[in-house]
């Protein structure tokens, strides 16, 4: 991972003026990315096609925007990077690098040629029962391997299980919320954790909901129990 990272500014101070993020990324980026588009974004980061030029390579950029580069958004970005570049599994989304280009942070990940199991069931309707098991096999493997190693993913949904076009493997990728077993968690982070449609009842406040909850909608890896609106409509909450 390397050295760390100088911090970085606090809030009203170096954040971007109203101009697009991919833009402006590209200019601090200089020539060793070259974005070609935006492949999705959440709360935590904007995620990019990019080609590394060093190496002509695709690869899939993550970057945490300038207006959060900083505190405990920034704290929390490189709690993700951590926690996913100890992992080595065929089933899980890998790292290759973290850094800093100007006012942003980001790391970069192998580019998964193929789509989300969510934008699959979307277009595709309902899995068939052996499509589903092969799928639940292989996410299965990545979430053992990784509690293995310590680690709880904690926000296990079709949006964050990639199904590559070439193989038809599923790999498990978006650990942004994953915690570490013996570390503290990252600052900031709230008590209801996950997204949800798929939380575990383990990742909410106790309560009278869920008070003497034993089993997840998503089951033992996070998917072979759906919510209800799948087990009805045959597609995956949002």
């Amino acid at each position: 991972m390397g050295s760390p990272l100088p911090p970085g500014p606090e809030p009203g101070r170096g954040t971007m003026k109203p101009v697009r993020t991919s833009q402006a990324l590209q200019r601090e980026l200089g020539g060793r990315y070259v974005l070609q588009r935006e492949l999705g974004r959440g709360g935590m980061g904007i995620v990019f096609l990019a080609r590394e030029t060093a190496l002509d390579r695709p690869v899939a950029l993550k970057v945490l925007p300038a207006a959060k580069s900083y505190g405990r958004f920034r704290e929390r970005f490189f709690h993700e990077a951590r926690i996913v570049a100890r992992l080595s599994h065929d089933h899980i989304v890998p790292i290759y690098a973290v850094d800093q280009a100007g006012p942003f942070v980001y790391y970069t990940m192998k580019f998964i040629e193929g789509e989300s199991l969510y934008h699959r069931i979307m277009a595709q309707g309902p899995l068939s029962p052996a499509e589903a098991a092969r799928i639940l096999r292989d996410v299965a493997f990545a979430v053992d391997y990784a509690h293995q190693q310590g680690v709880i993913h904690r926000d296990l949904k079709p949006h964050n299980i990639l199904m590559e076009a070439r193989t038809g493997k599923a790999m498990v990728t978006d650990f942004g919320i994953a915690v570490a077993l013996g570390e503290e968690p990252p600052a900031g982070a709230g008590a209801i954790e996950g997204t949800y449609n798929y939380a575990t009842p383990s990742s909410w406040p106790v309560s009278r909901w869920t008070r003497g909850a034993t089993c997840t909608r998503w089951g033992s890896p996070g998917t072979s129990w759906p919510p209800r609106s799948c087990r009805s409509t045959g597609r995956p909450g949002r």
